[in-house]
């Protein structure tokens, strides 16, 4: 933006955005909406490029080209420097699984599709998400995805003589009736997805077009004048009701409430009016404007990058049980680099730096991250570190433990399902290829993380079939229902069960899914609200007339009994650095694991384990139970650990590791055999 242009009230704006993002992060219960500030930052955005957009019109390849070379200065120098210190913390701390996911993020984010890969893994508000220290370059993803195509736009319409306000406007509504058309069908990909979000910086855009109607005009309604008193009252209040209705995104929207759809319309909004009534306002000029708000604006883009990998690290290092005290340290430490990368790093390379070849450089020096991040990755997050080494009674954790699955030389695509595109939908739809399988295996995450050592430990006549897991498109939940809480369920698992029962050549059929997704439970990591379920009936119909379908189809069923529910092993094997005065400073120490008494278990679990044994009973000669609590609880001790024979028993979540598959399975694999030999 011209110098001459500058508006202090939209770094004051900016500042308001990024405080929003940074005590949400902090303090998420302090200010559950503060997420919208990402809102916030996307009007500014794109009310303040496409004004730089439009000034180079009447140049448009060289404008376009000097814009992406301005973009690499603003961008590249301090997003270089906190990239290559997420690597450094990460070297000293992260596990291998850990290491090799932040390679995949500085890949992801490097190249500006953080927002893609975040879609392949969790949700933005999983838990997960605290230890991912690169995920909040999702929303600079999508900024720069909007970058890529826009400067094109601009130039198509400028050579067909199209006015740019009315293509803003065509491309504005379009995207909010894609939002709103995300948030009906896949809210998750709605949050994510360019498209879903490019409405929100086209109303930055629309206001450019609306103030300036000229590329070299001045803008029209942001100068201070002289106004009559009732003109004065008019800006005024708009940017009140502004500033309202940014502040009340703020505190009364929530990670669960529609959001970008319908309710980001608040922040968006809002944002707008405040830049529209610009220094006309008092409360632009007196508040936003002031030196205190301004101050925090100019380093806002830094203190963004900052203060997430500090505070994902410090959940990383205290298991997600860091103190009040500790998040407000992590967010001063956030606001000290902010201001040392801005003065040291920002200011010169971006304004000082004359070299016509600093945008090269700066290109290639994120390049150089990226291939950092690619070979992370490409070596399994690094197992010699010290860190890896010093933490390996931790084993393996995350996603990463389901190599057994993912890594089997013998399976290939195919399980039975008739319809192309929902076997297409199916996380799994695989079968074993050494001889036709006469076993199947079928659920929902919990079938995917024993699959591994299920299918690794079978045997010549007893090969398997297996259909189920949990993805974007939904979970393999075998219920045969009607119930509104088991109807995002039923097209995988009518199609799954169909395929079971009209495949001749599956003689036993082994079922397990989580306890939590059939009673709908709060908590991953707890079944405390399981005795106090209201869905017991439902669920023991739902599961009952699943199996029932599989009997009358000639098939044996096992029911596997879930398995002990824990906190994510993350935040129970403890860890430490090797670096002896950090370990000393954060209060480090190796961990003994997350553990539940055995009686404590089985009480808990009693409508659950019931409900198993009603259905057996409905079936004595087909349906029987196979439990896992002896394969993974100490029954001498009466404790249910995440650990076991110094390994950890748990992967991700409440779900068990491949070492947990394959204890489970050495039982499992003759107790299938045995079952399919009954008379």
């Amino acid at each position: 933006m011209n110098k001459s242009h500058y508006r202090s009230d939209i770094d004051g704006l900016r500042a308001i955005a990024v405080l929003m993002v940074v005590v949400f992060h902090a303090f998420p219960d302090a200010l559950t909406g503060g997420f919208a500030g990402v809102d916030v930052f996307f009007v500014i955005s794109g009310y303040l490029i496409t004004g730089a957009l439009r000034n180079g019109l009447n140049l448009p390849y060289h404008g376009i080209k000097r814009f992406y070379m301005h973009r690499a200065r603003r961008l590249f120098p301090a997003l270089i420097v906190v990239c290559l210190s997420v690597i450094a913390t990460g070297w000293l701390v992260l596990l291998p699984d850990e290491y090799a996911q932040l390679g995949r993020h500085l890949v992801a984010g490097g190249l500006f599709f953080e927002n893609f890969l975040l879609l392949t893994e969790t949700g933005y508000f999983d838990v997960d998400a605290e230890l991912k220290p690169l995920m909040h370059f999702w929303s600079l993803s999508v900024e720069e995805q909007f970058y890529l195509i826009f400067p094109l736009a601009i130039i198509l319409g400028a050579k067909y003589k199209l006015k740019l306000q009315n293509s803003v406007v065509a491309l504005l509504l379009i995207s909010l009736a894609v939002s709103a058309w995300y948030a009906w069908q896949s809210p998750a990909e709605g949050y994510f997805m360019p498209q879903s979000r490019f409405w929100e910086i086209l109303t930055g855009s629309l206001l450019q077009c609306l103030l300036q109607p000229t590329p070299d005009s001045t803008p029209s309604s942001t100068e201070p004048r002289s106004p009559s008193a009732s003109i004065s009252l008019n800006w005024n209040l708009i940017a009140l009701a502004g500033v309202v209705m940014i502040t009340v995104s703020g505190a009364l929207i929530t990670p669960l409430s529609p959001f970008p759809f319908p309710l980001a319309i608040l922040p968006v909004a809002g944002s707008a009016l405040v830049i529209w009534a610009g220094q006309r306002a008092w409360i632009n000029r007196a508040v936003l404007g002031s030196r205190p708000f301004v101050a925090i604006g100019l380093i806002s883009y830094p203190l963004y990058l900052w203060h997430w990998p500090i505070l994902s690290y410090l959940n990383i290092l205290t298991s997600g049980q860091a103190s009040d005290a500790a998040r407000g340290a992590a967010v001063l430490l956030a606001v000290t680099l902010a201001w040392a990368t801005y003065a040291w790093i920002e200011k010169p390379l971006r304004y000082r730096w004359s070299s016509r070849h600093a945008p090269s450089i700066l290109a290639a020096g994120m390049l150089l991250v990226v291939l950092l991040g690619a070979y992370i990755d490409h070596r399994k997050g690094m197992n010699f570190r010290m860190a890896s080494r010093i933490n390996a009674m931790s084993g393996e954790t995350s996603h990463g433990a389901l190599r057994l699955l993912s890594a089997s030389p013998h399976l290939a695509p195919g399980c039975g399902v008739q319809d192309a595109q929902l076997a297409r939908t199916l996380a799994h739809c695989l079968h074993d290829m050494r001889e036709e399988p006469t076993v199947a295996l079928i659920g929902d995450s919990k079938s995917e993380a024993l699959a591994g050592g299920l299918l690794s430990s079978s045997q010549a006549g007893y090969r398997f079939l297996y259909l189920g897991g949990t993805n974007t498109q939904g979970a393999v939940v075998p219920v045969i229902s009607d119930a509104p809480l088991y109807s995002n369920y039923q097209p995988l698992a009518k199609a799954s069960l169909d395929a079971l029962s009209q495949n001749q050549s599956i003689r036993v059929v082994v079922l397990t899914v989580a306890t939590r997704a059939l009673f709908q439970l709060k908590s991953d990591d707890s079944i405390e609200d399981l005795p106090t379920s209201p869905h017991s009936d439902v669920a023991y119909e739902g599961l009952n007339a699943g199996v029932s379908q599989l009997v009358r189809h000639g098939k044996k069923v096992i029911l596997v009994v879930d398995n002990p529910t824990l906190p994510d092993p993350k935040k129970c094997i403890g860890r430490v650095t090797g670096q002896g005065w950090l370990d000393r400073a954060l209060g480090l120490g190796t961990g003994s694991g997350c553990s539940i008494d055995l009686r404590k278990q089985v009480e808990l679990s009693k409508p659950y384990t019931e409900m198993l044994k009603r259905i057996a009973a409905n079936h004595p000669r087909s349906v029987t139970i196979f439990d896992t609590l002896p394969a993974l609880c100490d029954t001498q001790s009466g404790r249910c650990s995440s650990f076991k024979g110094g390994k950890l028993l748990y992967a991700y979540t409440d779900h068990i590791s491949d070492h947990g598959s394959e204890v489970i399975s050495r039982s499992l694999v003759p107790f299938i055999q045995e079952l399919d030999q009954r008379p």
